[in-house]
């Protein structure tokens, strides 16, 4: 019904889909609606997470730009693509990878490529930039899909990994606790890491030094044993690479 404000949404969204952005006067003009009308659908659009106001007119929000994943992929790059570049040399030819989700296993894929190497992966991001690589067997675990993280999890996602191994598990944390050791803010995906980790021969941690300094996630994954590795930058003060010289079996440190 044209007096629904639902109706408005939905005649906004629609335009502001196929321009990305437009001003007050043009929506009004185009959708046959008052100046008014528009302000207050436009401030009922903004206040629900759907446009983004600027003076005279609205923009499309970009929902996937907004989701986590997105955001952690433009967070710390520099950082990110060193630590890849640095975890890609530990990667031998015929190797099976266990690849997991999130951001900075992601930004090891392009230091991947032309290896014939076999990759299994939770992580839909991943598995798009690896696809078509020729000397590649890539395995897409099945799962029930997290859409904040864009990989799957769950029971059955353990089921075809018992009967999978891998030589090198590759994961990120969301935290590294002095004590306590990997973090993370996903109780719910705990189980389907630690299955990853034990049928995996080695597991190596991706982090950035902000990981390592502060103590960030709710839910301990595990501890880190005799066959982990943390592969990080030079960011972290001398008191925390001290430590976990100590603490860690292998510690690899790149150059930002």
């Amino acid at each position: 019904m044209p007096g629904d404000p639902m109706f408005k949404h939905g005649e906004l969204l629609d335009y502001l889909g196929r321009k990305g952005s437009a001003k007050v006067t043009e929506l009004s003009r185009e959708l046959f609606l008052s100046e008014s009308t528009v302000r207050r659908a436009l401030e009922q659009l903004s206040a629900l997470g759907k446009v983004k106001r600027f003076h005279g007119g609205a923009a499309l929000l970009d929902p996937e730009a907004q989701s986590p994943i997105r955001r952690r992929q433009i967070s710390r790059l520099a950082e990110k693509s060193a630590i890849a570049r640095l975890g890609a040399t530990l990667v031998e030819e015929g190797m099976t990878l266990l690849l997991m989700g999130g951001t900075s296993v992601q930004a090891i894929c392009p230091y991947l490529k032309g290896k014939r190497l076999t990759v299994i992966t939770s992580s839909l991001p991943v598995m798009n930039e690896l696809a078509w690589e020729e000397r590649m067997q890539v395995i897409l675990l099945g799962g029930v899909l997290n859409p904040a993280e864009m990989e799957v999890r769950g029971g059955l996602t353990q089921l075809t990994l018992e009967r999978l191994r891998a030589d090198l598990m590759f994961t990120g944390t969301t935290g590294l606790h002095p004590i306590h050791g990997l973090m993370t803010d996903d109780p719910n995906g705990v189980e389907t890491y630690r299955t990853c980790m034990r049928i995996s021969d080695r597991v190596i941690v991706l982090a950035d030094h902000t990981k390592c300094e502060h103590y960030l996630g709710t839910t301990v994954l595990c501890g880190l044993d005799e066959d982990s590795c943390l592969v990080t930058d030079d960011g972290m003060s001398d008191s925390v690479r001290a430590y976990f010289e100590k603490a860690v079996p292998k510690l690899y440190v790149t150059e930002r």
